[in-house]
């Protein structure tokens, strides 16, 4: 099992740099997952780590990034924003409720931060490192950009940076794993890399979202649904073909099958 969090795990909602307490939770996340003495991450600052798997030619590299330990506070939209929620005990007698936190406009303060600068220079290490297929994990997600909440897109300079990095090193095989959105889908962005982007979320399993919640708009989702029932994700790497291929599944609880997409290899490399 190989784990990062995201805010509750840390111990905020929404948190990220302005936790107080984050050093004292990366403590009992490591001691709750029984990482190695030896393993950097008790010398870090925030959790994020890398895992090679299979030989030359067959290889798949886990990046599990740290989104919350440096992030750099939310910008929230003003003004605030109106919901239905009559079960609120502030709800006013229409049934709706003001919000003041959740829903974040933009942030393109260039000292804004999602990894911070520790974190950036190791994640150019990694991308360095030889492997056919890259799992970026990301608490948050990447590639989906219409919901208001939390989200890569809350910091678009950071977007640009990894952009840049990826041409930079000349990375291939990259594509996202995120969750914490109370719902599953696929998403794919074009143009931004020589590659098209993809972003499979899961989420979640114990905690699914309400049915009026159901047609959140995603420009960039595949397939016209999303899942917003407990769910869990799958990726299976096939390499008996000449053109190895990955495979993104959700399910449901039962396993069935909700939502998929393939691709090969070769689609996710950069032309030389």
């Amino acid at each position: 099992m190989l784990a990062t969090w995201d805010d509750h795990d840390m111990g905020q909602n929404d948190g990220g740099n302005d936790y107080p307490k984050r050093a004292e939770s990366q403590q009992v996340f490591l001691e709750f997952f029984n990482e190695p003495k030896d393993s950097p991450r008790w010398k870090r600052e925030g959790v994020y780590d890398s895992y090679l798997f299979g030989p030359p030619g067959k290889r798949v590299q886990i990046i599990l990034l740290d989104t919350r330990y440096h992030r750099s506070p939310l910008k929230l939209m003003d003004p605030p924003y109106r919901e239905y929620d009559p079960k609120s005990p502030h709800a006013g007698k229409d049934g709706f409720v003001w919000r003041t936190t959740g829903r974040n406009s933009p942030n393109y303060d260039p000292a804004a931060t999602i990894l911070g600068a520790a974190q950036w220079k190791w994640l150019q290490e990694q991308l360095k490192v030889p492997a056919d297929f890259r799992v970026i994990g990301s608490s948050n997600q990447f590639v989906a950009d219409d919901q208001p909440w939390e989200k890569w897109g809350n910091f678009p300079l950071e977007q640009q940076r990894f952009y840049r990095l990826v041409k930079e090193t000349g990375a291939g095989g990259i594509f996202f794993i995120s969750g914490d959105r109370h719902r599953a889908e696929i998403s794919r962005i074009e143009r931004k890399l020589p590659y098209p982007l993809f972003d499979i979320t899961s989420s979640s399993l114990n905690s699914p979202s309400k049915p009026e919640n159901q047609d959140e708009p995603n420009k960039y989702r595949v397939g016209r649904h999303n899942f917003i029932d407990s769910n869990f994700g799958l990726l299976t790497f096939d390499w008996s073909a000449t053109d190895p291929k990955l495979t993104m599944e959700i399910r449901d609880t039962k396993g069935k099958v909700v939502l998929s997409h393939e691709l090969v290899l070769s689609s996710l490399r950069i032309p030389k």
